[in-house]
C-alpha cells in the first residue's frame, strides 16, 4: 500500500514538475514574442546619412555632401575652406554645434538608462517565472553587455569628446536580428 502511495505521489510531483516547465516555457515565450513585436513595430522615419564628431575644437558633420566643421564660437569651415557668414548665419551655426554638444551625450545617456531599466525589468520576471538561480539571468546579462557595445559602435566615446556613426546604425540593426532568433532557441533549451 506504502510503494503505491509513494509511486502516487512521485506520478502528481513528476506531473507538476512538468507543468512547471510547460509554464515557464510559456511565459519565456510571450516575453521573447512579445520584445520581439515590440522591435518589429517600430521603425524611426529618420534615417542619418552623416557621422558627427564632437571635440572641444569642433563639432564636425562628415557625409557624402562634404566635411563641414564647426568651431565653439560658430566659425564654419566647409571641406577645408572658411566660410565667410553673416552675424545671423554664425548665431545659427553657434546654436546647433552648441546643440549637438548638449543632445548627442543626452541620447546616449538616455539610452544607456533604458537598456538598464529594461535589464532590470526582465530580470525580475525571470527571478519570477524561473527562480534566481536560472541560467536565463546570466544569458540576459551577456546580451545586456552585448547591446551596450553595440550602442557604443554607434555612439563611441572619445577620450576627447563622442562620434556618431550612421552606418553603425543599419549593422547594428542587422546583427540584433541575428541575436533574436539565437536569443529566442537558447531561451527554449534553458527552460
Amino acid at each position: 500500500m506504502q510503494s503505491g502511495s509513494n509511486r502516487m505521489a512521485q506520478f502528481f510531483r513528476s506531473l507538476m514538475l512538468h507543468k512547471i516547465k510547460v509554464l515557464r516555457t510559456a511565459g519565456l515565450a510571450l516575453l521573447m514574442l512579445t520584445a520581439g513585436q515590440a522591435q518589429a513595430e517600430y521603425q524611426c522615419s529618420v534615417k542619418p546619412q552623416d557621422d558627427v564628431i564632437i571635440s572641444p575644437q569642433s563639432v564636425q558633420i562628415v557625409g557624402a555632401s562634404g566635411n563641414l566643421q564647426i568651431s565653439p564660437d560658430g566659425d564654419v569651415t566647409r571641406n577645408g575652406k572658411t566660410l565667410t557668414l553673416t552675424d545671423a548665419q554664425r548665431q545659427q551655426a553657434f546654436r546647433y554645434q552648441t546643440a549637438l554638444r548638449k543632445d548627442l551625450p543626452w541620447i546616449d545617456q538616455g539610452a544607456q538608462q533604458r537598456l538598464e531599466k529594461a535589464r532590470v525589468s526582465l530580470d525580475k520576471v525571470i527571478v519570477q517565472q524561473l527562480g534566481s538561480s536560472s541560467n536565463v539571468r546570466n544569458r540576459l546579462t551577456t546580451l545586456s553587455e552585448q547591446l551596450k557595445q553595440q550602442m557604443a559602435r554607434i555612439i563611441e566615446k572619445r577620450s576627447d569628446g563622442l562620434a556618431f556613426h550612421h552606418q553603425a546604425i543599419a549593422q547594428v540593426e542587422k546583427e540584433a536580428v541575428s541575436w533574436s532568433s539565437r536569443a529566442w532557441v537558447a531561451c527554449c533549451r534553458i527552460a
